[in-house]
């Protein structure tokens, strides 16, 4: 992995911006096309997502609260909340940042009759 770094969004709250080039290129990836991140543990995946955050609500690509974060842990969700916000501040309406399954149930119990299933129903 290139190891230069760069800072970027430097108007942006706290929280580190230094970047890779690799990172940054995923951070500022256009949204024509689908982007594929394949990274191992402790490289910095969760940090890219961070700034990837930033770039789009700094940019004005879209605002924070419309963006949609989804993870394998309860742990990690909060983590990442806690993260977009330190990053952006308090001030900003942050991502909505759920696990795949509770995110999955949120739109089952939402749109239930639609779909003709109990609102009780359980994923």
């Amino acid at each position: 992995m290139n190891e230069e770094r760069t800072t970027e969004f430097p108007e942006l709250r706290s929280g580190s911006t230094e970047l890779t080039s690799e990172q940054r290129a995923a951070a500022e990836h256009v949204l024509d096309r689908p982007a594929i991140v394949d990274a191992g543990a402790g490289t910095g995946k969760t940090h890219t997502i961070i700034n990837r955050v930033a770039y789009l609500a700094h940019s004005g690509i879209c605002a924070a609260a419309e963006i949609l974060l989804l993870t394998f842990a309860r742990k990690a969700a909060a983590e990442l909340r806690r993260r977009v916000l330190e990053r952006l501040g308090p001030s900003v309406e942050p991502p909505h940042c759920s696990t795949f399954h509770a995110f999955a149930a949120s739109v089952l119990a939402d749109h239930a009759y639609e779909l003709q299933v109990s609102p009780d129903a359980t994923v």
